[in-house]
């Protein structure tokens, strides 16, 4: 590297590292180098804003204080920690990660960032991460603040969302690391894309880094970072199942592998093809159950990143207990649940939402 761009950097950096040491959050991540605590932040920031995060983590670690307690805890405790944060694949990963450390490694958590991406769930972001902020190590974190930040620095017009545009900026940002204090710099351009070189409004006009940045100098801003198109996301037509017996107790049912909401719970389901009308055919377990249809409720929706779920729910009243003969026919995956205590299971954020409000919540007799 010729010695003007090493002079360069270093002015860089030094900016960079200077605004975050008068900006920087008090983030409760950030007053630990616990591995355990570290990993969980940066698993559950991914697609995650930094306030919804915070209590999430703070009540996770109130529940699963360490590793070893999260690897011998049940997938559905778990969930339900994650209930509401999307995204549940993280939540599922990181406990079959817990598992491995607490089993295979003996509690112990990888020291080598060779070692740490091998982890499941862990790409190369986040490996970095945990490298540089746990032990030190001069592996330079890009996540999408970072992106953000050097697509308008130096003027990239490629799409971020690029693998050769990404290991371009992994490489300018590698050259900027400060290697005295890897973790400080890597904490520093993530917040400082955060707080100050924002997706909309940047506040270009108190910027450090404003005479040699290339998007302000050529107007450009606010095109910067280029993405390539928009995901087309699938609709899907779903119409839950509220069936409440007797004895005050509801039909719920855990869904399988390879689809949304993977672990978690759901009133019975029935999937169309197009959107609920006059033609509501019923499910075979309300003919097999005989009941009455008492309500429709209107469309409920929730966007996730390749689908659009349009949600309908349909609430029965039977007027006898569910009988014993049908969990056989219909399998372990269905449980009769005490109203009282729904709470306690982890739902779909829009399935929540609605029980929420239908049935609130009430103390066991």
């Amino acid at each position: 590297m010729p010695e003007q761009d090493k002079i360069s950097n270093k002015r860089l950096s030094k900016a960079i590292v200077a605004w975050y040491r008068k900006n920087a959050r008090d983030l409760p991540w950030r007053r630990t180098q616990d591995p355990y605590r570290i990993w969980l932040s940066e698993i559950m920031l991914q697609q995650t804003t930094v306030r919804q995060g915070t209590d999430y983590y703070l009540r996770f670690l109130e529940k699963f204080p360490t590793i070893a307690d999260l690897a011998k805890a049940p997938q559905d405790d778990v969930l339900k920690q994650w209930e509401g944060l999307g995204y549940y694949s993280r939540a599922r990963n990181l406990h079959a990660t817990a598992q491995h450390i607490h089993n295979a490694l003996e509690g112990r958590f990888p020291t080598e960032y060779a070692d740490i991406i091998k982890l499941k769930g862990v790409g190369e972001y986040t490996a970095a991460a945990i490298a540089s902020f746990v032990y030190g190590l001069p592996y330079v974190v890009v996540d999408g603040n970072v992106l953000r930040v050097m697509s308008r620095l130096y003027g990239l017009t490629d799409p971020v969302d690029f693998p050769a545009t990404k290991k371009t900026i992994k490489t300018l940002a590698q050259a900027l690391l400060e290697q005295q204090d890897p973790a400080e710099f890597n904490q520093a351009i993530m917040e400082f894309g955060a707080l100050n070189c924002t997706y909309k409004k940047p506040s270009c006009m108190y910027c450090p880094l404003q005479q040699d940045c290339v998007a302000f100098q050529k107007g450009i801003t606010a095109e910067l970072p280029i993405k390539s198109k928009k995901i087309k996301k699938r609709k899907r037509y779903l119409v839950f199942h509220l069936i409440i017996d007797s004895q005050q107790q509801v039909l719920i049912q855990q869904r399988g592998p390879k689809d949304v909401w993977e672990g978690l719970y759901q009133l019975p389901l029935v999937e169309r093809d197009e959107p609920l009308g006059q033609d509501m055919e019923l499910s075979p377990l309300i003919s097999r159950l005989q009941l009455k249809l008492r309500e429709v409720s209107e469309c409920h929706k929730q966007l996730l990143t390749h689908q659009q779920l349009h949600c309908w729910f349909l609430a029965y009243q039977s007027l006898k207990p569910f009988p014993k003969v049908l969990f056989k026919e219909l399998g372990p995956e269905y449980k009769a649940v005490p109203r009282y205590a729904l709470g306690d299971w982890p739902f779909p954020k829009v399935i929540k939402a609605y029980l929420e409000d239908r049935l609130p919540t009430h103390k066991a007799p």
